[in-house]
């Protein structure tokens, strides 16, 4: 398929990301607070954030690709889990905030295990939460990376955001597996 002004904005958040992940290399205590922090706040942001960018792209070019629509599905993963992890490492969020990093890469491997067992998988149904869910676990995130409002209340909003995620994943995968 032809990569697409869509895909390269996609490409871009990627990129963001990686940049990202490298704190975890070089010294995640640096998004704690500090000149690093919003460097580190502002490629989450750009993570996170593009993910609106690039699919309205992708529909006012009339360019939707399945390449384009894999590669946002694993980028919005990819930028929960790093920013994540980075905001856990980093000492801005407890580290149970990793299980919302964790959360839809364990769902999806449950999903690819039941199929290659033979077990039924179910389609979920349209939320209304699941959007709200993922917009308030971005800006706590973005907030723990960045150096406002303080590791004190970072860790609280990461906390406070990790119940609404876990309970979500949870929900949908007693759907998806059918016990629910």
């Amino acid at each position: 398929e032809p990569v697409t002004a869509a895909t390269a904005v996609t490409t871009l958040r990627a990129s963001a990301l990686a940049l990202l992940g490298a704190y975890l290399v070089v010294d995640p205590a640096a998004t704690a607070g500090g000149g690093d922090g919003w460097l580190a706040g502002a490629l989450f942001a750009v993570a996170a954030g593009g993910d609106a960018v690039d699919g309205a792209v992708a529909r006012a070019t009339d360019a939707v690709t399945e390449l384009g629509a894999e590669l946002d599905v694993e980028v919005d993963g990819a930028t929960v889990l790093v920013g994540a992890t980075v905001a856990v490492v980093a000492g801005a969020a407890p580290v149970a905030f990793l299980a919302v990093g964790l959360a839809r890469p364990l769902f999806a491997y449950g999903l690819r295990r039941r199929r290659r067992r033979g077990l039924p998988t179910h389609d979920l149904r349209p939320s209304r939460v699941r959007r709200p869910i993922g917009a308030a676990t971005m800006l706590a995130t973005w907030l723990a990376l960045s150096p406002v409002p303080g590791t004190g209340a970072s860790r609280l909003l990461t906390a406070v955001a990790t119940v609404p995620v876990v309970a979500s994943f949870v929900r949908d995968w007693l759907v998806a597996s059918g016990r629910l």
